[in-house]
């Protein structure tokens, strides 16, 4: 029994040791390819700050979702999504009335992350998309000029609906 718990946690740490050997070589390829195109101290700085971000949570990166059947993989979006995405009352009815197209859509929404005082787009900009906002707090500017008034949007919100109907 003693040997067998010795190996598991020799195996284990091999296991953390190999991550994090990836990990720093992934920050490693980037900090070569930001320096051989010569960028800025500072946005280097901002960039390495939003990779360790990125390479400190947990997600799917790795998961290889050929791994499963399409319907399974439909189930699994749905679950990650859904509680979201119910909140909005066109999904929300798309859902109660077809729930097949609800699971489509589900799968197709993605994910995005920006970075602090970062626009998702801008005024008078061509939307393409509806966003969905689920974590954070977002500053909205009524207007073009940075000086027009900001309100702050938390939790769960959208915007730019009509990009849903834009065809691209």
């Amino acid at each position: 029994f003693m040997v067998s718990a010795i190996s598991k946690i020799s195996e284990t740490l091999a296991e953390i040791r190999a991550q994090n050997e990836a990990r720093a070589l992934k920050r490693r390829d980037i900090r070569l390819y930001l320096s051989n195109q010569h960028v800025s101290f500072e946005l280097v700085s901002r960039i390495m700050r939003f990779v360790d971000y990125k390479l400190d949570r947990p997600s799917l990166a790795g998961f290889d979702i050929s791994l499963i059947s399409p319907m399974l993989r439909g189930e699994l979006f749905c679950s990650q999504r859904q509680g979201i995405l119910l909140q909005h009352p066109l999904l929300a009815l798309t859902n109660d009335a077809f729930p097949e197209l609800f699971s489509n859509l589900c799968a197709t929404f993605t994910k995005h992350v920006f970075e602090k005082d970062e626009p998702v787009f801008l005024s008078g900009m061509r939307s393409t998309a509806m966003h969905m906002t689920a974590l954070g707090s977002f500053g909205f500017i009524d207007g073009i000029h940075l000086e027009d008034t900001e309100t702050m949007i938390s939790g769960i919100d959208w915007f730019g609906e009509l990009g849903i109907f834009v065809d691209t």
